[in-house]
């Protein structure tokens, strides 16, 4: 009896000691880091990127999770909305440059600089959680809040090329004048040829 609780415990302590990972200690702070984020967190980090890209009558709201794991960040995007062509966007890398403008690093710091903080009136575009850290960007009008969506959009469209919804949408060209003359032309001929014919 002595021998097999022996066994069992020397069984445990091999399994225990082969699944035992060294995991990262965090002393990130989500307040005095957030501008540098991506070389801030360590490996099983999860940040939240909340965003509110409602405007107007129509409404769009994504998740994003970014986690780090083995010295790589991956996001992934949960989307809902009016406009919402894909709900889930798998994982892809997410990197951050030195002379790289588009990335959330930048978009902090752009929102930081304007000092839009909650006013009652100001609506909350952005909200960044770690953990139990939380920090809010606001928008100050409809302009502010535009600039905003579009700063975020382009960098979604960085990251997910190929997602239709962060693409641009297109205007259709322009009627040559010539067309759109003699169209107008045969629509007063129709209108004369009725009038004459009553």
């Amino acid at each position: 009896m002595k021998m097999t609780v022996a066994y069992i415990i020397l069984i445990i302590s091999i399994f225990g000691c082969i699944n035992n990972k060294k995991i990262e200690e965090t002393k990130f702070d989500l307040n005095k880091e957030i501008l540098d984020f991506s070389a801030k967190i360590v490996n099983g980090d999860t940040l939240i990127i909340l965003a509110d890209l409602s405007a107007c009558t129509s409404w769009w709201i994504e998740k994003n999770t970014l986690i780090k794991n083995e010295d790589i960040i991956t996001i992934s995007t949960h989307a809902q909305g009016e406009f919402v062509d894909q709900t889930k966007l798998d994982k892809v890398e997410y990197n951050c440059t030195e002379n790289d403008s588009l990335n959330f690093e930048n978009l902090f710091q752009f929102m930081t600089n304007k000092g839009t903080n909650d006013r009652g009136t100001n609506s909350n575009v952005i909200t960044v959680i770690y953990k139990q850290d939380t920090i809010r960007y606001f928008s100050d009008g409809l302009n502010d809040h535009l600039k905003n969506i579009g700063y975020y959009i382009l960098i979604k469209r960085r990251i997910f090329p190929d997602v239709e919804m962060y693409q641009p949408v297109e205007t259709p060209p322009k009627p040559e004048d010539n067309k759109l003359d003699s169209l107008i032309e045969l629509d007063k001929e129709k209108m004369l040829n009725n009038l004459n014919n009553r």
